[in-house]
C-alpha cells in the first residue's frame, strides 16, 4: 500500500535540482504507507501538523434518496477531478431533476469535509496523512508545509530526519527525502494544491 499525492495542476517545470519521486510525473509524489507514517512525525516535529483535529466523517454512499439498485443503473460514481468532488456527469442513463440535486447536495457536503482545515492558524489537519480519503491539501497548507520543513531542516535537520533514521534509513538519505517532501509542497502550492489517495 502507498500514498498517492496528485497536484491539482501538472507543473510544467520543475526547480532545479528537483527530482519528482516517479520520473515523467511532474505533479505526483508516490509514499509508501511506512514512509507517510515517518513523514508525518517529521511535520509534527516541525509543527505543521493540527494532531488534535479529528478527522470529520464523509456523506454516506449512495446518497439518501437514491437505492443503491438505481446507482447500479446509472453506473453513477463520484469523482475527484483536480480540487472538486462530482457526481453523475457520466451516467449512463439520464438524471431526473430530483436525481441531480441530490448528487450535487452531496457532492456540495463530500467537498466541505475533504477540504476542511484546520482551527489553529499555521497548522494543517494531520488526519489528511493518516488516510488515502482523497483530501485536499490547499495550495495555502502546502506552503505550511514546505516552508515548515525547509525551516526545519536549516535549524533542526537532525530532529527532523530521526523519524527515518531510526527506521534505517542514512541520515544524508533521510535529510534529502525530506527535503524532497518540502519542495514538492512549495510546487504544489503554485499549481492549486494535491489530493491525498
Amino acid at each position: 500500500m502507498s500514498y498517492d499525492m496528485l497536484m491539482v495542476y501538472t507543473p510544467e517545470a520543475l526547480p532545479e535540482g528537483y527530482v519528482p519521486p516517479l520520473p515523467e510525473q511532474n505533479g505526483r509524489f508516490l509514499i509508501s504507507n511506512r514512509a507517510m507514517y515517518a513523514m508525518e512525525d517529521v511535520m509534527t516535529i516541525a509543527g505543521v501538523l493540527d494532531t488534535a483535529c479529528a478527522a470529520p466523517v464523509l456523506p454516506n454512499w449512495p446518497p439518501e434518496g437514491i437505492s443503491q439498485k438505481r446507482i447500479d443503473k446509472l453506473g453513477a460514481v463520484f469523482c475527484v477531478d483536480g480540487a472538486e468532488v462530482t457526481v453523475g456527469h457520466d451516467c449512463l442513463l439520464p438524471l431526473t431533476g430530483r436525481e441531480e440535486r441530490i448528487f450535487e447536495g452531496w457532492a456540495e457536503k463530500a467537498n466541505a469535509v475533504l477540504t476542511r482545515r484546520s482551527d489553529q492558524p499555521g497548522k494543517v489537519p494531520a488526519y489528511k496523512f493518516q488516510s488515502q480519503q482523497n483530501w485536499f491539501v490547499c495550495p495555502e497548507e502546502c506552503l505550511l508545509i514546505g516552508e515548515g520543513l525547509m525551516t526545519g531542516l536549516k535549524r533542526r535537520k537532525t530532529a527532523l530526519s530521526a523519524p527515518y533514521v531510526s527506521d534505517g534509513m542514512g541520515p544524508r538519505t533521510a535529510t534529502a527525502w525530506v527535503r524532497r517532501w518540502a519542495v514538492f509542497n512549495q510546487i504544489a502550492a503554485g499549481h492549486g494544491g494535491y489530493r491525498v489517495f
